[in-house]
């Protein structure tokens, strides 16, 4: 009886595997793994450089720029809002009856297309 040795069995198992097409088939589907590692990339790397570029266009362009916009235009409002603030009792008292006295005036005068 002959022994076979490691070699001769592994030449053995691809000569069978060479000889039949769904075997080899089937061996090459095996030795990939069922392709899960090629898919799993596959999908990582779509979804990673997806998001690379939703951060660099949808939120640094989009949302943060708006969000620097609105900050930016109430630091501008409250510089300006600032200038008008004296500070002296006398001239904002006066201010305030201006305005008041402007409110009821409109208010006569456009009264009835409100109510």
């Amino acid at each position: 009886m002959h022994a076979c040795t490691t070699d001769e069995r592994i030449t053995e198992a691809y000569k069978i595997i060479e000889k039949y097409r769904f075997l080899k088939a089937a061996h090459k589907l095996l030795r990939n793994s069922f392709y899960i590692n090629a898919f799993y990339y596959k999908v990582a790397y779509s979804t990673l450089r997806l998001s690379e570029i939703m951060y660099k266009y949808l939120e640094l362009r989009g949302i943060d720029a708006f969000n620097y916009f609105i900050a930016n235009l109430f630091i501008s409002f409250s510089q300006r809002f600032r200038k008008i603030q004296t500070g002296v009792l006398s001239y904002n008292m006066l201010m305030m009856f201006i305005g008041a006295t402007l409110l009821i005036v409109l208010l006569f005068l456009f009264g009835e297309h409100i109510l």
